[in-house]
């Protein structure tokens, strides 16, 4: 896909950061993902319809593509949630994950729990790659959010899926 490709180049002439040392010089704050309901679907990951998840059927690749292009690959395994956002970009959880991620049961809708996440805007000037909590490599470009995932690291949000997915920073 060209968007992969242009991605891939990027890749390449991106400097690879610590992001522990990124994460130290940005202001963390809490904020709660927005209520956004996410209906239970059957199908081809690729026809996902944004706002949606299913429960893979098999091992296979999930790409991510945001509002940018692609972000990132993941492999969801029999069994695991592929979700689908706001744009219709792919994220994979585990099971155990998504229950304490979401609220309600898997098969019927559900909703985002509303505890805090830490979150950061990245506002350096430049463009990082880092790599992300699944063993993938991720670019943050300034404007960015940052997410701590717990213990596992950081994950990044492009700003157009995160002001569709979480409550403002403050």
């Amino acid at each position: 896909m060209d968007s992969e490709k242009k991605y891939l180049d990027l890749l390449k002439e991106v400097e690879e950061t610590s992001i522990e040392d990124i994460a130290s010089r940005l202001d963390f704050k809490p904020v709660q993902k927005k209520p956004n309901t996410y209906k239970y679907v059957t199908g081809p990951v690729d026809d996902m319809p944004e706002f949606t998840y299913t429960v893979a059927d098999r091992k296979q690749r999930v790409d991510t593509f945001t509002s940018e292009g692609f972000e990132t690959s993941n492999v969801a395994e029999l069994g695991d949630i592929i979700m689908s956002g706001p744009t219709k970009e792919k994220y994979v959880l585990k099971p155990a994950k998504f229950l304490t991620k979401y609220t309600g049961k898997i098969g019927g809708d559900v909703v985002p729990e509303q505890s805090y996440r830490l979150v950061a805007k990245y506002t350096e000037p430049k463009t990082v790659k880092f790599m992300a909590p699944w063993d993938e490599l991720m670019v943050m470009r300034p404007g960015d959010y940052l997410v701590q995932d717990g213990a596992k690291g950081y994950y990044r949000i492009a700003a157009a899926e995160y002001d569709m997915t979480y409550g403002p920073l403050r």
